[in-house]
């Protein structure tokens, strides 16, 4: 599956040549957090964030072994995933993102997926 990463261009070089590090970070019940934050939808193509740049990384990984890094959150319309630094260098193999043909495809090959799931729930 693919997911999305978005930082700035000298972030994106230094995970290019030397890879990811563990972001830690605290959540609202203070338990410490350690890995990627990475989502399953690139948003905000037609915004221009001249020094941002996307990372594009595909994880073979099956969707129970997914759920593990699942962080639900009910209020967003794409799934988030915090993804240990150790899985991503081992499975993970990433590209940037070049232009914004390229993201708008990914954008909006997320959103026919969404209508079609959709679709078919509607059709149970």
């Amino acid at each position: 599956m693919r997911f999305y990463y978005r930082a700035t261009s000298d972030m994106v070089q230094s995970i290019m040549s030397d890879g990811f590090a563990d972001n830690i970070a605290q959540d609202i019940n203070v338990t410490e957090l350690a890995g990627i934050w990475l989502t399953d939808m690139l948003f905000n193509v037609n915004e221009d964030l001249s020094d941002m740049k996307v990372l594009a990384i595909d994880i073979d990984l099956s969707e129970e072994e997914m759920a593990k890094y699942e962080v639900t959150v009910d209020s967003i319309p794409y799934r988030e995933y915090l993804f240990p630094v150790e899985l991503i260098k081992d499975k993970g193999s990433l590209q940037v993102m070049k232009d914004k043909a390229e993201k708008e495809t990914a954008y909006y090959d997320y959103v026919d997926s969404m209508l079609a799931e959709k679709i078919n729930c509607n059709k149970n």
